[in-house]
């Protein structure tokens, strides 16, 4: 980031491999590496620009308001970050063994919204990867609703992570 700035104090960036080659520049890159080091940096913007993990939160909260008792929640993430937030969410709403915590965080009801309908996120076998390689980070995970008080619950609870208010002026809404 830092010498990004510094590079835009000299010239603008006006062009994708302008970028990639800072990025180069400071990490490094070999043909041996599985996967380019700018690509998480571009995985990074755009989720910071479209504000990807804030409307995670919210559909998933839009989503336990509208389904109804009975009703299947499965939810699939592609990288970590959706993944601790789906899995927090579903943790915090789900049978707790540390039935303080829960109470700490969803606001003093310990009764379980939703039953795990799969202990461990589903992922896609080796064959699917092979046919589809986009497959290899992808983690299913499903709920069923079983009660259907409701609740309010911060973002930070979920490891939603800070924005700093630099950033907030190039996000949509």
């Amino acid at each position: 980031a830092k010498r990004i700035i510094t590079v835009r104090k000299k010239y603008p960036i006006e062009r994708t491999h302008q970028l990639v080659a800072i990025i180069e520049e400071v990490l490094g890159h070999t043909s041996r590496q599985r996967i380019h080091p700018a690509t998480r940096s571009f995985q990074a913007i755009r989720v910071a620009v479209n504000n990807e993990l804030q409307n995670l939160v919210d559909g998933l909260e839009s989503a336990n308001k509208l389904l109804k008792i009975g009703g299947i929640l499965a939810v699939i993430t592609f990288h970590s970050l959706e993944d601790r937030i789906v899995k927090r969410f579903f943790n915090l709403k789900t049978k707790n063994k540390n039935v303080l915590e829960e109470i700490k965080c969803i606001g003093g009801n310990s009764e379980p919204l939703y039953q795990r309908l799969n202990k461990k996120p589903i992922t896609a076998s080796k064959k699917e990867i092979s046919e589809n390689p986009r497959a290899r980070s992808a983690k299913l995970r499903i709920v069923k609703k079983v009660s259907h008080h409701s609740i309010n619950i911060e973002a930070r609870f979920l490891g939603l992570p800070s924005v700093s208010n630099s950033l907030r002026e190039f996000q949509c809404d």
